[in-house]
């Protein structure tokens, strides 16, 4: 997530952007919602580039793993993440987070850097709440989506000879027209290979 320009796509003026910043923090904490709009494409397929967030200030002891959360990085900017892991260390929480369509993990992130949990996106007019049942079934899907995909990146990086033949085999796979529509109507717009029919 990214407030450094304006709804024109401006760049922001670095003291507008600091007291945007501190007027969202002011009402989180006097206990209302908050919703921001999302620059960016970390949190596909769930969250997607301009869906827009409501978020929720809420304690350390309801966030658990599979919550998406907005938190302050270091060098102060907004980042929407899921939470992977929480644990306690020498009294303090500690939370391990990273976004669904990416496979690095982010630095641990502590209690005091946590704005607040996503409770509903919103994307074409249609609000998807993620407080209710519907909702935490979805959380479960994208977190443990976001945990095998994350799982399967270790094991290639581990494994460079199955990286390659899956690399090679998308390339064979791509060359053919695997990738590209079909005016024939295969199911999904997929044109596959005579080998992988």
């Amino acid at each position: 997530m990214n407030h450094s320009e304006d709804e024109n796509g401006r760049g922001m003026d670095p003291k507008k952007l600091e007291a945007l910043a501190d007027l969202y923090l002011e009402k989180l904490s006097r206990g209302c919602d908050v919703y921001f709009s999302v620059l960016s494409g970390g949190m596909r397929p769930l969250i997607t580039p301009y869906d827009k967030i409501r978020v929720r200030k809420v304690s350390s002891d309801q966030i658990v793993a599979g919550d998406i959360v907005v938190f302050k990085r270091t060098d102060g900017q907004f980042t929407v993440h899921r939470i992977l892991s929480k644990r306690n260390e020498n009294g303090r929480v500690i939370y391990t987070a990273k976004a669904d369509a990416r496979q690095n993990i982010d630095p641990p992130i502590e209690e005091e850097q946590i704005i607040g949990k996503v409770i509903a996106v919103k994307k074409r007019g249609i609000v998807l709440r993620l407080d209710n049942r519907l909702g935490l079934v979805l959380i479960r899907v994208f977190y443990f989506y976001a945990s095998f995909d994350f799982a399967l990146h270790c094991f290639l990086s581990r494994h460079p000879r199955i990286r390659k033949v899956l690399r090679k085999a998308k390339s064979v796979w791509v060359r053919n027209g695997a990738m590209q529509s079909s005016p024939g109507g295969n199911p999904g717009g997929r044109n596959f290979p005579e080998n992988f029919r």
